[in-house]
């Protein structure tokens, strides 16, 4: 949308030359991912992240035995009470992605190479 050349960016500029283009938080979130995902350590991290993530979205008794632990343990409601939220820059947002139709999820090194489960 922003594009220098094709883009809206271009199109106002052309009609308002001294228009300052400013991406909104969204689009701002969207680059940060895009750099962040970069990284192999990022892409380990996430693709770890996002295989927890499915397992507890995709059984009901696995999340209701992690709520029913997390209720009776006096350390986890300890740490769930003393959550805050955090701040969050345009470079602390992570991105990665997982193969859907498999579930599998790769994991790279630094020099880009699979890492074998």
């Amino acid at each position: 949308m922003s594009g220098k050349q094709k883009g809206v960016q271009a199109r106002i500029q052309a009609i308002v030359a001294i228009a300052v283009n400013t991406h909104c938080k969204a689009h701002w979130l969207n680059l940060a991912n895009i750099h962040a995902s970069d990284s192999m350590q990022t892409k380990n991290m996430m693709a770890t992240v996002l295989t927890i993530a499915f397992a507890f979205d995709y059984s009901a008794k696995r999340l209701l035995r992690f709520y029913e632990k997390l209720e009776t343990e006096a350390v986890g409601t300890e740490e769930m009470g003393r959550r805050t939220k955090l701040a969050m820059s345009s470079r602390s947002a992570l991105h990665a992605s997982i193969d859907s139709n498999s579930g599998e999820v790769f994991l790279y090194n630094k020099t880009g190479e699979d890492i074998l489960p």
